[in-house]
């Protein structure tokens, strides 16, 4: 079976590559070794973020990605929950509270796009009514908001399909291959496949499937931890950075940045520190129930801006791997699909080309 580009990960990043080259008629093969969204899209909160992302132009690319999500969800055939009434990050640590806030007014200043409000203690409390008295600040942006992400990731999924996508799911990788010419395909466990365009969207196994090309793309993973509450009455006006409150009224609390771990597991410890710090926050949440608790390994470049682009040492091959996959899926499906088939973006991502680290 032979493709005009092949897509490695079926995450909301690669449905997202895979959904916008199939709309402008490009045959796509997505390869998967587990199923749809079966890793870091399924373990996270769900947040489409803006605010506080440092530097500019990092943020001024994520508030990109946030528009498309408004844009796109119009093609959808089902409702993925794209809710963007803003976003409130509160305080209770003064520290975190100031080097956040240093970071909100530099990209204030650096971009006129990134809008966000400083608001006191009081001010927060007016907005959020169920806000402990142990919150010291907060900042407010109004572009962030929240999404249900395996809605979004099925409904990519499905709507590529529909668009002719071929889904070769509990489809293990061995090699990409290639000469001197470029990409030749890749070699899986279910035999060769052809295609002279390759692209690589497959989060934490980016790495090591682009290491025998002589990339190297430094990654550092990172375990983030999330407690879900039982559906309850409306707490959270608006989504927050480690919090969401879902249509049915479910809480999602976390999160963890566990360093180093590649693990997929649930600590008690971690369950324990959400707990606390969100009843701090948000005192009503000390009687209501668990019923979930869930673990995600984070992709984290070294310098935490994305991988994003073409691999000019290996022609054919792109890649499109970042943290705050949620966020950036429609740009990073729209960016890749415009270098394939136009040569080139007016997106600006000399910052994330996959070879910076190369001499």
């Amino acid at each position: 079976m032979d493709s005009q580009v092949i897509v490695i990960g079926a995450g909301v990043i690669g449905c997202s590559v895979a959904y916008h080259l199939a709309r402008r008629g490009t045959t796509v093969t997505v390869i998967e070794a587990n199923g749809v969204a079966t890793g870091t899209s399924s373990a996270t909160l769900g947040l489409v973020w803006v605010q506080r992302k440092a530097p500019a132009e990092y943020m001024e690319l994520n508030l990109l990605s946030s528009m498309l999500h408004k844009k796109l969800v119009e093609t959808y055939d089902e409702d993925v929950e794209l809710n963007q009434p803003g976003g409130l990050s509160t305080y209770i640590d003064e520290a975190a509270y100031l080097k956040q806030l240093s970071i909100a007014e530099k990209l204030n200043a650096d971009s006129p796009n990134h809008k966000t409000e400083v608001l006191s203690a009081t001010q927060a409390r007016q907005v959020e009514p169920d806000l402990s008295t142990d919150v010291i600040g907060a900042l407010f942006s109004p572009y962030d908001g929240e999404i249900n992400p395996m809605k979004l990731a099925f409904n990519l999924a499905r709507n590529s399909r529909k668009l002719g996508v071929k889904f070769l799911t509990q489809c293990t990788m061995n090699q990409i291959l290639s000469n001197d010419s470029g990409v030749l395909g890749v070699d899986t466990s279910t035999g060769v496949i052809r295609a002279g365009i390759v692209v690589v969207a497959a989060g934490v196994n980016t790495s090591r499937l682009i290491e025998p090309l002589c990339i190297m793309m430094p990654m550092v993973f990172e375990r983030g931890q999330v407690l879900v509450t039982e559906p309850v009455r409306r707490v959270l006006t608006y989504p927050t950075g480690i919090s969401r409150q879902t249509a049915r009224g479910n809480i999602l609390l976390g999160t963890t940045y566990e360093a180093n771990c590649v693990e997929r597991l649930t600590t008690a410890q971690a369950a324990r520190k959400i707990v606390n710090d969100s009843i701090r926050r948000y005192p009503v949440l000390k009687d209501m129930q668990i019923i979930r608790h869930f673990a995600g390994i984070r992709p984290l470049p070294i310098d935490g801006l994305p991988y994003l682009g073409a691999v000019n040492r290996v022609p054919g091959l792109f890649v499109a791997t970042s943290h705050s996959g949620i966020t950036l899926a429609p740009v990073h499906g729209k960016v890749i699909s415009e270098l394939i088939l136009d040569g080139e973006t007016n997106i600006p991502i000399h910052s994330y080309r996959p070879e910076r680290y190369m001499q």
